[in-house]
């Protein structure tokens, strides 16, 4: 994937962001006798899952996702629209993140799985809705399943401005609603001892009507006193 001549310093100062899986929320696993090269498994993460999809219960397999178009880039993997196969109306928005083998016991996904099952799970009026997570074991990949929403914030702002001239009040009452939701979402990461650290419009997403939700948590940090310090200097 990285080829050019500056594919060294890319790997390098990737591997300084990695997230290691060492629990059992991530803990991936490699068996070189029994499994071929490129299949993984995690301890409480398969190819397939049961999920709530609004009030219903549903289970579905990596085979099902198809996939719809391509959504952007986040942390460490790129977001694609997904359909479940026979069911138009289930809909995600799929997280794909290539798995790296970095030495015989030493394993990353530099995901923001984490995250996402801290705070995506509880349905936060402004958090992006956490649904599951699979593993792609032909692509070698870990998939999660989330919310599909309108737009990002700045593909929403960029297309009104080119269709409209929004007054000031207009905007006054936009840029308000904006900065509630967003610090709603970022006090309720505080609750969970989590720093987004990567709060940009590409990373806030437009719901109808006119909601808006935080998403890519793959640089978060856990919030401890030495932070607070610094960050009330």
């Amino acid at each position: 994937m990285y080829s050019t001549a500056s594919g060294s310093s890319r790997r390098a100062k990737r591997g300084k962001l990695r997230l290691m899986c060492v629990d059992s929320i991530c803990n991936l696993e490699q068996n070189h006798q029994e499994n071929p090269p490129n299949k993984y498994e995690f301890a409480d993460i398969k190819d397939s899952c049961r999920i709530e999809y609004n009030g219903e219960s549903i289970e579905f397999s990596i085979k099902q996702l198809i996939n719809i178009k391509y959504l952007g880039q986040g942390c460490f993997g790129s977001v694609i629209l997904t359909q479940l196969e026979h069911r138009p109306d289930v809909i995600f928005a799929c997280k794909r993140m290539t798995l790296e083998i970095l030495g015989n016991n030493d394993y990353s996904s530099q995901c923001d799985l984490r995250a996402m099952r801290d705070v995506g799970n509880d349905r936060h009026p402004h958090i992006v809705n956490f649904y599951a997570a699979l593993i792609d074991l032909i692509n070698g990949e870990l998939v999660i399943c989330m919310e599909a929403l309108e737009t990002s914030m700045d593909k929403f702002y960029s297309t009104l401005h080119s269709r409209i001239q929004p007054s000031s009040n207009l905007l006054d009452l936009f840029i308000r609603r904006l900065a509630k939701h967003i610090v709603l979402a970022l006090d309720y990461l505080k609750s969970k001892n989590l720093i987004h650290r990567d709060v940009k419009p590409q990373n806030m997403l437009v719901a109808r009507p006119v909601i808006f939700k935080l998403c890519d948590f793959g640089i978060c940090e856990t919030y401890n006193d030495s932070i607070s310090l610094v960050l009330h200097i």
